[in-house]
């Protein structure tokens, strides 16, 4: 249903349709003004530091590690059937603590 509105021309709005999107053509890299003027010619370098390899590197390591351990969760399923599965309170109270204490120190460390 066409809508009119006082006060505009229709004719002078472009929808866009009556004209043909040219694809952006790869051009050179227009570099900034002190750039240029300091070393014409020179092409920009890039350097990866040694913890950067190393954080890549783990993180490969990391996504090719499985989110589950099928082996570990049998084994624990097993016990919890047989009936010979024990929980160490004291276990997990040493590891809450020390999670605890962990948070902590990150929270001391991020800078405010």
């Amino acid at each position: 249903m066409p809508m009119n509105v006082k006060g505009t021309d229709a004719s002078a709005v472009d929808s866009g349709s009556s004209r043909v999107v040219e694809p952006v053509r790869g051009s050179a890299p227009i570099a900034p003004a002190s750039t240029a003027a300091a070393g014409a010619g020179q092409a920009d370098s890039l350097s990866i530091s040694g913890s950067a390899r190393s954080l890549a590197n783990l993180q490969s390591i990391i996504a090719g590690t499985p989110d589950i351990n099928g082996e570990r969760v049998a084994r624990v399923s097993k016990s919890i059937e047989s009936g010979q599965y024990t929980v160490n309170a004291a276990r997990i109270a040493d590891r809450m603590l020390q999670l605890e204490r962990d948070l902590g120190a990150a929270t001391r460390q991020t800078p405010r």
